[in-house]
């Protein structure tokens, strides 16, 4: 037997049979031992005898090693050969059966059960084989965990995207993985150790933040439960650093992960480690010297030496040596580019001159437009090509220009630059560090002008502006680039500002829309001019797209009108407004007038809640969206780039008008994609519903979509952030007592559980109270069936509240609800009892006892089970004296579970805890397993089933006992019949029953005497048993059937009773004389004109949200402001003066535009210079060719641009000392030390795109 050993080939069957001979081991009790004392590691056992001489052994010697064996081979049965790793150390193991100790079992059979991958152990002595490699050779071998999967062969694992998912398999299999890790593991140690030799203390700053700030990223969002508030992922700890210098600290630094929701990239992820340091009175030279020392001491600590070699296009590629030796090179950002655009650049550098030599430069190379094309955006895009690329050996790129630099300090030499250096290496950042600024006010302006983003009055749209940065005037060319012109033939004079305006969506900014010019004077002197599509009726019989046509002034129109009417017209997208969705729009153009948003639909509300939902359409199906928006703003989600088939709003009584949830649905059959609300007040801040819980909200295929009980989860969700709680009846809910609230809130408990039960134990009785803490709102009830389907419970006159501590008391029949008692400390009038009726509607019961189950118990002078039969009586009584058989003290149900009493001793087993008592309504035996025993009374039920006059109902006449065989006759229902009752009653068809009830409610007759007519007809026993089964539902139906002003409805008699209340039709003398029709049967003749609709079940009426009168126009008001949008015509931030300068800018006229400046707004503000033309004759296409980008970028070019902190501006205040700071990305620096281009190699865990499942078994690699 020689060579390496034989293994199954399949996998499957590998794993399958490791697992056999594991479950063998089971048996011994000798799998996966508890301990193994090892006397060294592997690495310290080379350390220790790697110095001994070939084929010399220490046999004195006694030592116990661990590890996962990598190989096995045998050159006999008696010779094997394994080699053991452990953190990257390898070691021969020299099995030979002459040194094994027999005791510890068969030699070949512990040798046979050890497989590649198996965790062992192995106690023996040292030596070294004779032909020099050190070994242990073992007297005994234990294994200590078996590898259920076979191992890749030949110990390599190529595939990455294995290696990165299953980072364990890596490092079993490479060791180069765990070199790397040592690698990083050994920097951030050298980091820790040279930092606090120098005097910086470590410290620990959040990771979770209110606010996202630090660099201008975007952040990962998570949720707070119990303080219900969104917090922040921090994306860099420079805030609160220097926080701490403020507060007295000197030198401070933290090694820690950050966080940024962007791109993956072989030099980005999204979740990273950085150090930063910051350094009070130091400044920007003192830290170029201290990264000089870090980096040239940690490359020698790591390789022996300052040169080491680097491949920046992997190991494949170029190798190049970096010389890390101190001091590094320093070359100056605008020196150096000045060298390379081989021209000289002027102060201020984002002057309109040096932004058109960028441009130019730019389109030379041949390079990527910037997007938006701001001068730090230029700037970054020329000296990453012409400067950092070009960097091999560690350089300082010094004085960056202030414009891309807002957070550093101004440089104390040279003008308009500041203090801030980059280190480049091999073309890549390995660190950024200045001077911090330290003046408060100017850090606030700075965060101020970072958040000026939005357009007066106007969303959803870019504007591009130009006005002469000194002030004054100019004169407007006539003549366009691309042959375009404006309408009139002439040159405009005395312009102030001009701005061309596009739609955000429009990314490439090919179509502008409208041209907006101010002259001197003010507001009042605004015109317009509109770009018109090719066949536009605007542009007539010549059909000149060329011409821009003059509209003069506003005409009364918002300019945001005049936007969304442009944009209809040429790029076919129409606003959608979730607050008013159906409000006329008032477009003037041809192509655009009458567009609108419809709904042909009313609401329909969600089975088992309050919730409604509201289905819009755009009216013409070939447009898109262009926006949705609430409140005049923008909502930040994506657009649908396809047409959608509609778009749906969920709401809740709790604020009707703004909904919780809206749906767009695409008309491609592509999936929904739905958003929640987040703020308070349901503005403009909205979270995407993940796929993983939108897919549950409807069942059913494309044409029969119905929505599902998780579709009202998620509305409770969205409710419950807003502090309102939906309150859960479920019978399950309230057994188990626990406190509770929905998913995202479960922690806070905001709903208290509690059992309130007769103190004397002798009625049985119990109550389910569940409360709302204080400080929570309140939105609803409802409960769950056994069969899971939601049920809402709406109680007369509760309405929802912002902050009512609601109690409600809970009976149940079986597992549903029965009664309930309601008490809201906000709405005092809802206090009482509630029943339930034919829908959802739950209503007050009449002259019920008005003190809580809680108020009774505390009453030490009332008896419990007195006010339970008070209860009982009011419920089902018949009016308010009570006899001593109709009060009978409430007991339990029959084997209900939860049913009223349910705590008490058990009923014999009925499964449905029926409320009937033998006195009215069926007896108690009607247990199906148990016919002859009668279960305890339980509560007195309604009236029992009408007698037939004259025949046989239960096999007895009732002539006399039926009192002339009325509706409400007490029948003697024979034992036979109670008992195959049960049995029959699961069967019914209720819906046919109900449906028969309907087709015989109308006429002149009363329905309930016809639906008894029907009954009758039935054959024997079936009409026995529909006459059982009917009872029921002819009871709920009479107590709610034509309700009247005073609250009396029908009782079965037909006569009118209070409703809660209901006569007792066994004792004639509690009845009143009624008439009787030919059967015999009783008549009111209130009930003959009785419309058989006010025995249905009524729909819920959902008000219709209020729409504009037909005819709607925005008029101007007498101020010259809108009526639908309070629009000031004032400038728009030019931010010029009328000094009566006047300068015409044209190629006529021989001017470039040095004399003036283009301002880029971004949803209307200035985000910073751009550069300008060489002359104004193709202002407009100058605009959007040439600068077209990103309109809603708020990046400003700086990678340390941020939103603002209002606490680290007030911290601010206090006064930060001079200082320096630094940060430097410990990942990025592990692919220099490590020699790799990919920072999946050298992090731990990288992200990475999720699989549908996780491998069970690593594939061949090769």
């Amino acid at each position: 037997m020689a060579g390496e050993s034989t293994e199954e080939v399949d996998p499957r069957h590998y794993f399958q049979n490791r697992l056999d001979v594991v479950q063998e081991w089971r048996k011994n009790k000798t799998a996966y031992p508890h301990k193994f004392q090892t006397t060294m590691s592997i690495k310290d056992y080379i350390s220790k005898y790697e110095n001994l001489a070939a084929g010399e052994h220490d046999d004195s010697v006694v030592v116990s090693l661990a590890g996962r064996v990598s190989r096995i081979a045998s050159s006999s049965s008696k010779l094997r050969f394994l080699d053991l790793k452990s953190e990257g150390y390898k070691l021969q193991v020299f099995a030979n059966f002459a040194n094994h100790d027999p005791e510890t079992g068969d030699f070949n059979e512990i040798y046979n059960n050890i497989k590649r991958g198996d965790i062992v152990g192995f106690t023996g002595y040292p030596g070294k084989s004779k032909r020099g490699e050190l070994s242990i050779f073992p007297k005994t071998a234990k294994i200590l965990t078996p590898c259920l999967h076979m191992l890749p062969d030949k110990f390599r694992l190529k595939d990455q995207e294995v290696r990165f998912r299953q980072r364990y398999l890596d490092f079993i299999i490479n060791d180069d993985s765990i070199k790397v890790m040592k690698i990083r593991s050994r920097i951030i140690e050298f980091f820790r150790s040279f930092f606090t030799k120098r005097g910086f203390f470590e410290v620990e700053t959040p990771m979770l933040k209110v606010t996202s700030t630090g660099a201008s990223a975007k952040p990962f969002i998570t949720h707070h439960n119990e303080l219900d508030l969104d917090l922040f992922m921090r994306i860099a700890p420079e805030l609160p650093l220097k926080m701490i210098i403020i507060g007295g600290f000197e030198k401070v630094f933290e090694i820690g992960k950050c966080f940024r929701n962007e791109g993956i990239d072989p030099t980005h992820n999204p979740e990273f480690t950085s150090c930063e340091f910051y350094w009070a009175y130091a400044d920007y030279n003192d830290l170029m010297t201290l990264t000089e020392e870090l980096l040239s001491s940690l490359v020698f600590e790591l390789h022996g030496t300052h040169q080491i070699p680097f491949h920046p296009d992997g190991p494949e590629g170029p190798e190049v040596i970096v010389d890390f030796s101190a001091p590094f090179s320093r070359v100056s950002y605008v020196d150096e580019l000045e060298d390379k655009l081989k021209t000289k650049l002027t102060v201020p550098y984002d002057s309109p001159e040096n932004c058109e030599k960028y441009i130019k430069a730019i389109k030379e190379e041949g390079l990527d437009m910037p997007h938006p094309p701001l001068p730090a955006k230029l700037l970054d895009q020329l000296v990453g090509h012409f400067i950092e690329d070009r960097i091999v050996k560690p350089t300082f790129i010094i004085d960056y220009p202030q414009c891309t630099s807002p957070l550093a300090k101004w440089h104390r030499e040279r003008d308009n630059v500041c203090e801030r250096f980059e280190l480049f290496v091999c073309g890549k950042e390995l660190a950024n560090a200045y001077t911090e600024l330290n003046d408060p006010i100017v850090q606030r302006d700075f965060f101020k002008e970072q958040q000026k983003t939005d357009i007066d009055h106007v969303t959803g749209f870019v504007a591009l502006t130009h006005s002469l940065k000194e002030g004054g005037t100019f004169t407007l060319s006539n003549k366009l680039d691309n042959n375009e012109r404006l309408e009139g033939g002439g040159d405009i004079l005395g312009v102030e500002k001009v701005s061309v305006y596009y739609w955000d969506g429009d990314t490439e900014y090919t179509k502008p829309l409208l041209l907006e010019v101010i002259k001197s004077g003010g507001p009042p002197n605004v015109e317009y001019y509109y770009r018109y599509e090719s066949g536009e009726r605007e542009l007539g019989d010549k059909n000149d797209e060329k011409v821009w046509k003059y509209q003069g002034h506003s005409g009364g129109l918002s300019l945001q009108t005049l936007l969304d009417d442009r944009n209809l017209a040429r790029n076919r997208v129409i606003p959608f407004n979730i607050g008013d969705p159906t409000k006329p729009f008032n477009f003037d153009s041809a192509s655009s007038k009458g567009k609108r948003i419809k709904s042909n639909e009313p609401p329909t509300t969600l089975s088992g809640s309050d919730y409604t939902a509201k289905t819009y359409k755009i009216a013409d199906q070939n447009l898109k969206l262009s926006r949705v928006e609430n409140d005049k703003k923008k909502l930040d989600i994506p657009i649908p780039h396809d047409t959608l088939e509609g778009i749906k709003l969920y709401s809740s009584p709790v604020n009707p008008n703004v909904p919780l949830m809206f749906e767009l649905k695409s008309s491609n059959g592509g999936k929904s994609t739905f958003y929640t609300t987040k703020e308070e007040n349901g503005k403009n801040s909205w979270t995407e519903v993940g796929y993983s819980k939108s897919r549950d909200f409807y069942s059913g295929g494309k044409d029969n979509l119905k929505p599902t009980d998780k579709l009202s989860e998620q509305l409770d969700e969205v409710l419950c952030s807003k502090g309102y709680v939906t309150i859960d009846l479920s019978h399950s809910r309230s057994t188990r007592g626990q406190p509770y609230c929905c998913d995202d809130h479960k922690e806070e408990k905001r709903v208290t559980v509690s059992r309130v039960s007769d103190p004397s134990g002798s009625s049985h009785i119990t109550f389910y109270k569940h409360e709302i803490k204080n400080g929570y709102g309140f939105a609803g009830i409802y409960y769950k069936t056994d069969s899971g389907e939601r049920k809402s419970i709406k109680i007369s006159g509760l309405k929802s509240s912002a902050s009512d501590s609601v109690k409600l008391y809970t009976f149940y029949d079986g597992r549903i609800p029965k009664l309930i008692f309601v008490e809201s400390t906000e709405q005092p009038n809802v206090k009482g009892w509630y029943k339930g009726g034919t829908a959802d509607e739950w209503t007050k019961v009449l002259n019920a006892p008005s003190e809580s189950p809680d108020e009774v118990k505390a009453d030490k002078d009332r008896e419990f089970e007195k006010y339970v039969k008070v209860l009982k009586c009011k419920i089902y009584g018949t009016d308010g004296t009570c006899s001593d058989t109709a009060a009978q003290s409430l007991s339990q149900t029959q084997g209900g579970a939860g049913a009223l009493g349910s705590d008490g001793p058990d009923g014999g087993g009925g499964a449905t805890g029926q409320l009937g008592g033998e006195t009215n309504g069926v007896t108690g035996d009607r247990d199906a397993t148990n016919h002859d025993a009668a279960g305890p009374q339980g509560l007195t039920g309604p009236p029992g089933p009408a007698g037939r006059p004259g025949s046989r109902v239960t096999g007895e006449e009732d002539g006399a006992s039926g009192a002339g065989g009325g509706l409400g006759g007490r029948d003697q229902i024979s034992s036979r019949g109670s008992r195959e009752f049960g049995g029959l009653l699961g069967s019914f068809d209720w819906s046919s029953l109900t449906s028969k009830f309907r087709d015989f409610a109308g006429g002149v007759v009363d329905p309930l005497i016809k639906l008894r007519s029907a009954i009758d007809s039935l054959p024997g026993q079936v009409g026995i048993e529909v006459a059982n089964a009917a009872h029921n539902l002819i009871y709920v139906l009479a107590e709610t059937a034509n309700p009247n002003k005073n609250g009396t409805a029908l009782t079965e008699g037909g006569e009118k009773s209070t409703q809660g209340a209901t006569s007792d039709a066994g004792d004639p003398g509690d009845r009143e004389e009624s008439s009787h029709d030919a059967s015999g049967s009783s008549v009111d003749s209130d009930a003959r004109d009785s419309d058989r609709e006010d025995f249905r079940a009524k729909d819920p009426v959902v008000p219709k949200p209020p729409e504009e009168p037909p005819g709607h126009v925005v008029k101007p008001k007498a101020d010259g402001k809108t009526q639908d949008e309070d629009v000031s015509d004032k400038e728009l931030d030019s931010g010029t003066s009328t000094d009566g300068k006047a300068e015409k800018l044209g190629a006529e006229a021989g001017i470039t535009a040095a004399a003036g400046s283009v301002l880029w707004t971004a949803f209307g503000s200035t985000s910073g210079t751009l550069a300008g033309a060489g002359g104004l004759t193709g202002f407009t296409y100058w605009m959007y060719k040439r600068l077209k980008g990103d309109p809603w970028a708020k990046d400003l070019g700086d990678a340390e641009a941020q939103p603002p902190d209002e606490s680290f501006c007030t911290a601010l205040e206090y006064g930060l000392p001079p200082t320096a700071g630094w940060g430097m990305g410990i990942d990025r620096l592990t692919m220099f030390m490590a020699d790799k281009n990919n920072i999946k190699e050298v992090i731990f865990f990288p992200t990475m795109r999720p699989v549908s499942a996780p491998a069970q078994a690593p594939p061949n690699p090769q």
